[in-house]
C-alpha cells in the first residue's frame, strides 16, 4: 500500500503491477533488498486509542519530563504501576492426534485476580510489594509466607482506591523518599483515585514530584510495562498451571497459598529481574533521557527512507 501510494501520487503506472498495487512475491524480495533496515515482526493489537497517540503528544511529554528530571539521580527516579496476577493458567500446546477439532486441558479456573502494586526505580532496584485482596476483611493465613517486606490489605472490589493508594504512598513511598533529602521523582498513571491532599503534602514535605504518562501510551512509556511485566507473567502462568495441575479440584488460587506462590514468582525472575528493569527505564528514554528511544526524530526517518535501495530495482 505505501508503494501504491507513492505511485500515484507521482501520476505513474508501473505496467507490472495491477492499479500500482506490488504483489506478494515482489514486496518479499523488497523486503530481502533491504533486509539491513527491514525485518517482520508480529505486530501487538492495541486500542484505537492507543493507535491515535500523536507525535505532538509524546513529545510534550518528554519536554516536561527534561525540565523535572535534570540533576535528579537514577536511585530517586521511581515507576509505579498496578497488576494483577490472575487465576487463569492461559493456554499451552500440547501434542494431539491429527483432526482433533476441540483440543482442551482439564485445568480449574476462575476470572478472578489479585491486584499488587509494583514500584521500580531507575538502577534497578524492586521496592516491596503492595498485596490487595478482593475482600472484606484479613485473615492471618494470607499473610505468611510472601517476598520479605511485602504489605498486604484488602478492598470490596480488590482494586486500589484512594485510600489504599494513600496507604502504598505511606508506607512504600516514604521510608524510600526519607531516606535523603534530595529531589525524587514518581512516574505512574494519572488516576484521579490515586491522589488526594495528604499524598501532595507528602510529596512537598519529601521533595518528592509527580510525572504523568501520556493517557493510553504507556505501552511505550511505561518502564514496567516494557521490560518487567511480561516475564513476570509468563513465570506467574508457569507456576500456577503446575500449582493447578498438582491440586486439579482445585477451582481457585486460596489466599492462603498465594503469598508463598508469589515469593516462587520473584525468586524464578530474580535472575534477570535488575537487568529488565534497567532495560524498561532505558527503552522508554527515561533514564538515560532519550526521547528518541520511543519517538525517533524525523532525521533519523529521512536517514532511514535515503538508504532503502530503490522500489524498482530487479528483483
Amino acid at each position: 500500500m505505501v508503494i501504491k501510494s507513492y505511485l500515484d501520487n507521482k501520476g505513474s503506472q508501473h505496467p507490472k503491477f495491477k492499479y500500482n498495487l506490488p504483489g506478494k512475491q515482489w514486496t518479499e524480495n523488497f523486503v530481502k533488498r533491504n533486509k539491513h533496515l527491514l525485518t517482520k515482526r508480529h505486530c501487538q493489537n492495541i486500542k484505537r486509542k492507543r493507535a491515535e497517540k500523536t507525535d505532538e503528544e509524546i513529545e510534550a511529554y518528554f519536554e516536561n519530563l527534561k525540565k523535572t528530571i535534570e540533576n535528579i539521580q537514577p536511585e530517586f527516579i521511581l515507576n509505579y504501576d498496578e497488576r494483577n496476577l490472575s487465576d487463569d493458567p492461559g493456554s499451552k500446546k500440547c501434542i494431539f492426534a491429527r483432526g482433533t477439532k476441540y483440543p482442551e486441558m482439564d485445568i480449574n479456573f476462575i476470572k478472578s485476580a489479585i491486584s499488587i502494586m509494583f514500584a521500580v526505580t531507575a538502577v534497578g532496584t524492586l521496592m516491596p510489594l503492595y498485596v490487595v485482596y478482593k475482600s472484606d476483611r484479613i485473615y492471618d493465613q494470607w499473610v505468611i509466607g510472601g517476598p520479605p517486606g511485602t504489605i498486604y490489605n484488602r478492598t470490596k472490589s480488590g482494586w486500589f482506591d484512594g485510600p489504599t493508594f494513600q496507604d502504598w504512598f505511606s508506607k512504600v513511598i516514604i521510608p524510600w523518599a526519607r531516606s535523603s533529602p534530595e529531589p525524587k521523582i514518581i512516574i505512574g498513571d494519572n488516576l484521579l483515585s490515586h491522589l488526594n491532599v495528604e499524598v501532595i503534602r507528602a510529596c512537598q514535605r519529601y521533595n518528592i514530584k509527580f510525572v504523568f504518562l501520556p493517557p493510553n501510551a504507556t505501552y511505550i512509556t511505561q518502564p514496567l510495562d516494557v521490560s518487567f511485566f511480561h516475564p513476570l507473567k509468563v513465570t506467574w502462568r508457569k507456576i500456577l498451571r503446575e500449582i493447578k495441575l498438582k491440586h486439579p479440584k482445585e477451582n481457585c488460587v486460596e489466599k492462603a497459598k498465594f503469598p508463598g506462590m508469589l515469593a516462587r514468582l520473584l525468586k524464578d525472575i530474580k535472575s534477570n529481574e535488575k537487568t529488565n528493569l534497567r532495560s524498561g527505564f532505558r527503552a522508554t528514554g527515561i533514564y538515560p533521557l532519550n526521547p528518541d528511544e520511543v519517538l525517533p526524530d524525523a532525521g533519523f526517518k529521512k536517514e532511514f527512507q535515503a538508504k532503502l535501495i530503490p522500489p524498482f530495482s530487479a528483483s
